[in-house]
């Protein structure tokens, strides 16, 4: 009976799991994964409009669980998959530690990535790892100079405050 009632709503798993994974409730997306076998549906289907997968939206959104990641693989996401302008989820990772988390998902699960495959402006997925992982770097070090700028700015001034020290 409470099955017939969620579907006279028209909610059914996978939708539920979408509609989670959509609303960035990330820990609660992976929970009901976990519960609810029959989220594969969802983690295959393109969406309407974008035809983007979940896939797709965990990796480009800045804040994803490497957890939602493996889920949305282990129940049947192609790392590989392409949206309408060819772009594969390692195309539009927001992060490094999606690109990883997908590498990782695919190897834990039985999927190869394709890093030769291109999207519609001609980059393909390898390039499009590069850039990401590279932006990361330049990002941790540009923190790691703020850093360093810092404590050389103390130094100065603490000298400056003890004319006979050191």
């Amino acid at each position: 009976m409470p099955k017939n009632s969620k579907r006279s709503r028209g909610e059914t798993t996978a939708e539920k799991f979408s509609e989670l994974v959509l609303a960035r409730r990330h820990d609660r997306a992976v929970e009901y994964a976990a519960k609810h076998g029959s989220v594969g549906t969802a983690a295959c289907q393109q969406l309407p409009g974008s035809s983007e997968s979940l896939l797709h939206i965990a990796a480009r959104t800045r804040g994803t669980p490497v957890q939602l990641i493996d889920v949305l693989v282990r129940r049947g996401s192609c790392v590989n998959a392409a949206d309408a302008r060819g772009a594969r989820p390692l195309h539009v990772a927001a992060t490094g530690e999606a690109v990883r988390a997908i590498f990782a998902a695919a190897s834990a699960h039985g999927q190869v990535v394709d890093r030769d495959a291109v999207d519609a402006t001609g980059l393909s997925v390898a390039d499009a790892v590069a850039w990401t992982l590279r932006d990361e770097e330049g990002l941790a070090e540009s923190d790691g100079e703020e850093e360093r700028r810092r404590e050389r700015q103390r130094v100065i001034a603490a000298h400056e405050d003890d004319p006979q020290g050191v």
